[in-house]
This record gives C-alpha cells, sequence and structure tokens, in this order.
C-alpha cells in the first residue's frame, strides 16, 4: 500500500511540476501577444509603465482559464509517454496495477486544476475584467500627459478638438477650439493665445484675446474676451458606463432575471452565456487529462507505434476545443443548448474513463 502511494505521489508530482512549468511557458507567450496588442493603445495615450504592468496583468486570470487545459494535456501526454519508453509502466502493470490505477494521478491534478481555473473564472476573472475596462478607460481619458501638436487638429477628447499654429514654452498662439460635448450647442472658440493646464481627467485652456460662438437650438451667439478660461473636462464618469457580461460578479449573473431585462433581452442571453462560460471552461481540464490518457494507454508498449495514438488524441482534443468555443457563441443566441453542452462533456468524460479501464 505504501508503495502504491509513492508511485501516486511521484506520477502526480511530475504532472503538477510539468503542467505549472508548461502553462508558465504558454501563459508567458499568450501574455506577450497581449502585450503586442495593448502597445499601440498605451503609445497613444501616453500611458505610463506602470499602468502598462498592471493592465498586462489584469489579463492573466482569464488566461490561465484558457491555457491550463492545454498544457495539462500536453504534459500528461508527454509523462506517461516517456514513462512507456522508460519501461516503467510495464513495470507498474506488472506488479498488478491496472490502467485505471495508474491513470488516477492524473486525473486527481486534472481536478485539482479545475478548481484552480474555477477560482479564476468565477471569481478574479469578473474582478480583473473590471478593472481592466476601469484602467483602460482611466488611461484613455488621462490628460496629463497630453500633447497639443502644431498644426494638426488635436482631439483632446471625445466632442473637444484643438487647432494651435504654433506652441513656445508652453504658450500657444492661434488658437481654434470646436466643443461638441453639449449635444444642444456647438461652441466655437478663437484665440490669438492661451495656455493649456491638464491634470489625470480634466483640462483648462485660458485664453487671452479673442471670441466665443455657440450655434444650437435656431439660435447664434458671438461675443469676445480679452481673458477666458475654458473648462475641457471629460463628461462621462465611471459610474455611467456599462459594464460587459465578463466584468459582472457570478453571482449577479445567477441572480439576473429575464423580467430585469424586457428591453434588451439579449443582453440577458450574454449575462447567462457568460455564466456557462465560467463553469464550463474549468471542465475542460479533467476532459482533456482523459483524452490524453486515452491517447498513452491504447499506445503499444513497444513504443513503435505510438506516434498514430498520439496524433489521435491531440486531434480529438483540438476537435473538442473548437467545439467548445462555437458552443460559446451559440448559448448566446439559443439557451437552450446549454444543458446539451453540459451532458456533452460528462458523457465523454464517462466515455473516455472506460475506454482506459
Amino acid at each position: 500500500m505504501r508503495k502504491v502511494k509513492i508511485l501516486d505521489r511521484y506520477i502526480a508530482s511530475q504532472i503538477l511540476v510539468g503542467s505549472l512549468i508548461v502553462g508558465t511557458i504558454l501563459l508567458g507567450i499568450a501574455w506577450f501577444s497581449q502585450i503586442i496588442r495593448l502597445l499601440s493603445f498605451l503609445v497613444n495615450n501616453s500611458a505610463g509603465f506602470g499602468t502598462f504592468l498592471r493592465l498586462t496583468s489584469l489579463l492573466i486570470p482569464e488566461l490561465f482559464v484558457i491555457i491550463m487545459p492545454i498544457a495539462l494535456f500536453a504534459v500528461i501526454l508527454f509523462t506517461y509517454a516517456k514513462m512507456i519508453s522508460d519501461r516503467e509502466l510495464v513495470v507498474m502493470q506488472a506488479t498488478g496495477r491496472s490502467p485505471d490505477q495508474i491513470a488516477r494521478p492524473a486525473i486527481f491534478i486534472s481536478w485539482v486544476m479545475a478548481l484552480m481555473c474555477w477560482t479564476c473564472s468565477l471569481w478574479l476573472s469578473p474582478i480583473s475584467a473590471a478593472y481592466y475596462r476601469d484602467m483602460r478607460n482611466f488611461s484613455a481619458q488621462d490628460l496629463s500627459s497630453f500633447i497639443v501638436k502644431e498644426g494638426e487638429f488635436n482631439q483632446l477628447s471625445r466632442g473637444i478638438t484643438i487647432y494651435v499654429k504654433n506652441t513656445l514654452n508652453n504658450v500657444m498662439t492661434d488658437i481654434f477650439v470646436d466643443d461638441t460635448r453639449n449635444p444642444n450647442t456647438r461652441r466655437t472658440i478663437i484665440a490669438q493665445r492661451g495656455v493649456l493646464k491638464t491634470g489625470e481627467r480634466s483640462a483648462l485652456l485660458i485664453l487671452e484675446h479673442g471670441s466665443i460662438q455657440d450655434k444650437g437650438g435656431g439660435k447664434y451667439t458671438f461675443g469676445t474676451f480679452e481673458t477666458y478660461t475654458a473648462d475641457l473636462a471629460i463628461a462621462t464618469t465611471d459610474n455611467q458606463r456599462t459594464r460587459r457580461p465578463d466584468e459582472r460578479p457570478t453571482l449577479e449573473l445567477v441572480m439576473a432575471r429575464a423580467s430585469e431585462y424586457e428591453s434588451n433581452p439579449r443582453f440577458y442571453k450574454a449575462l447567462k452565456a457568460e455564466l456557462h462560460r465560467r463553469i464550463i471552461a474549468p471542465l475542460l481540464n479533467p476532459l482533456f487529462a482523459l483524452v490524453a490518457l486515452f491517447g498513452v494507454f491504447k499506445m503499444p508498449m513497444s513504443g513503435r507505434s505510438s506516434n498514430r495514438f498520439t496524433l489521435v488524441a491531440i486531434g480529438i482534443m483540438i476537435g473538442l476545443q473548437m467545439a467548445v468555443v462555437s458552443a460559446y457563441d451559440l448559448i448566446q443566441t439559443h439557451s437552450f443548448i446549454w444543458p446539451m453542452i453540459y451532458i456533452a462533456i460528462i458523457s465523454l468524460m464517462i466515455t473516455f474513463r472506460r475506454l482506459i479501464k
């Protein structure tokens, strides 16, 4: 009995450590690809290095849920294939251990990974997604590092455009401002000179010697000034932003009722689809583990034609991954499909578990 536990611990430790290493490598690759995607946004909004690190790190929980089933599949396939080539499985089976007993450590680790992924998908990912969107909006609205380019129309924020002919020592000359933040009135400001003072979400344009024109509602007003301070603060706030389904806490998705979204039934379906996605995604860990074990225990112990069974297992895994991704899209428009997805996943787990016994 003690020897059995030692063998189980040996296999489990190999799979656990290997999964974490491979998962970290794949996570790094995926994280780097997201960095490239975000780079243009961060450069355009002059975001600092700290903002860059925080934004990219917030992507990790969601990437972890996506990557770990694939990493676990690869490690299980490699670990057991290596044990076959080293004749370790032959020795284990010679001692009377069945394939099901040899597979138990891998199955146990797959459920450990599923629990870790559920922690991310049900709790960490929604928090990270909400914070990620808030930070992106904040970076897009941060005017503290805004630079006015000479001879160009500069989009300060939504509804505010500034044109400056020349800039010297932070003093601008020949200034044109077009302000359309108020949907009922369009304001045009022209001034000989001015200074722009910016903050995180505000900007004050101190102007001298100019004119103001307001047009809207069938009325036209015109006036001149010697000194005028234009408040160019951004009008939108975080509280006005509608949160996407992936930003909402899991409990809110569970408690959502169709009667609350009668005016927007499509959004209600998106909420429920997000809930099922958070539950289903971690289940791919034990499912892919069983697929890998199926490929392993169907390999000939001689190892000469093992490549064929390895490719079959990889093909099944890729097919299942594509099917699950397609199912996510179908759930949003056909809510009756989600029970079928759970039934299909459980049925596949039972089938592959029986095949490796």
